[in-house]
């Protein structure tokens, strides 16, 4: 009972109270009043529903984990870990500009100067070859021009030969022309003398001769040698044989 007249009492008062704020600005109230109307009439009604909020929803309170604090031994780790990689990444970075920047460099200049070399190389490879192939052309026209020496040579010998050959050979007719001479005289001396001398002649040019002939040359100057002291007669007919034969072998 004490409750609900203590509740009347703060109802009267309340009302008391709104009664005197009516009473104190009458005019406020006139003047807002046509304002009030006018958005009354601008705005459209609508019919709010206001539902019932007796129903009270209480609020989702979330709980909230409790950090955990890492321990002093794992924080430790990881800072020694990473200035350890710090460390690890200078260092890498100082032995790159370092070592393997310059190293790179003096690898990029040796390889030029090892294919400048390379070129100079071909060149003279190239004029190797060249030089080659000009020193056989070389070396090819001195073997043609030794082939024709020695050709050469060859046929100045063989003319010397033949000029030996004819001279001789020319020189025994001679010979046996002087020992018919000596003979048709009565010189059996001089005509054996030249019968020699028509022997040597013979004998240095017998080997050029066919062998067939070169025998019977050398047995009829024999018959002739012994004919001149016996019967020069048939010394003389042996002679002009003799010299017939040697008229029949041509010179060379």
């Amino acid at each position: 009972m004490e409750n609900d007249e203590q509740i009347n009492k703060e109802v009267e008062n309340k009302l008391a109270f709104e009664q005197d704020q009516i009473d104190e600005n009458p005019q406020d109230s006139s003047q807002e009043q046509p304002e009030e109307s006018v958005a009354e009439i601008d705005q459209p009604q609508n019919t709010v529903i206001e539902e019932p909020s007796d129903l009270h929803i209480p609020p989702v309170v979330k709980e909230v984990s409790e950090v955990k604090k890492m321990p002093d031994w794992l924080r430790k780790g990881l800072i020694f870990f990473a200035v350890g990689l710090l460390l690890l990444l200078i260092g890498y970075l100082i032995s790159y500009f370092t070592t393997t920047v310059p190293t790179q460099k003096a690898y990029q200049t040796v390889l030029q100067e090892l294919n400048n070399k390379e070129n100079e190389f071909i060149n003279l490879q190239a004029q190797f070859d060249q030089a080659s192939y000009d020193l056989q052309d070389k070396q090819n026209n001195l073997d043609r021009v030794q082939q024709d020496y020695q050709t050469l040579e060859q046929n100045h010998q063989q003319l010397i030969a033949n000029s030996e050959f004819n001279q001789k050979l020319i020189v025994m007719k001679y010979e046996i022309g002087l020992a018919r001479f000596a003979l048709l005289n009565k010189d059996p001396l001089s005509a054996r003398q030249a019968i020699s001398l028509a022997r040597e002649q013979f004998e240095k040019i017998r080997i050029l001769l066919d062998a067939d002939i070169s025998t019977g040359i050398q047995d009829r100057l024999q018959g002739i040698q012994k004919f001149v002291s016996t019967d020069p007669e048939e010394a003389l007919d042996e002679l002009r044989t003799l010299s017939e034969n040697l008229e029949r072998i041509p010179l060379k």
